[in-house]
């Protein structure tokens, strides 16, 4: 299978240095699977991937598979919508981070 579309969340001339979710405005997502790696220093933090519900505010978990508390690579299945890779309960992180659509 040959990636679709492929998207740099954080790279390394702008890890993610903070908590909070990434790219601010996320990612659009054309529905299908896909392949997230996260890696760096996650400083005792969390790094998920999430989907913005139909609501427009509340961000949905992906699951554990795209679950990240050290360096790691996990596949999903989202609908069409918006993505985010979201940190929280980090002291001083430095991750890198991109997500790939897979398909033929």
């Amino acid at each position: 299978m040959a990636s679709k579309s492929s998207y740099a969340i954080a790279g390394v001339d702008s890890p993610i240095t903070a908590n909070g979710q990434y790219p601010d405005t996320g990612i659009p997502w054309q529905g299908g699977t896909g392949s997230i790696q996260v890696y760096g220093n996650f400083g005792g933090g969390t790094a998920k991937l999430q989907m913005l519900a139909d609501d427009g505010s509340t961000k949905l978990d992906l699951g554990t598979d795209v679950t990240f508390t050290a360096n790691g690579i996990g596949g999903f299945f989202s609908p069409a919508g918006t993505l985010y890779l979201t940190l929280s309960g980090a002291t001083s992180p430095s991750l890198k981070a991109s997500i790939s659509q897979i398909g033929s």
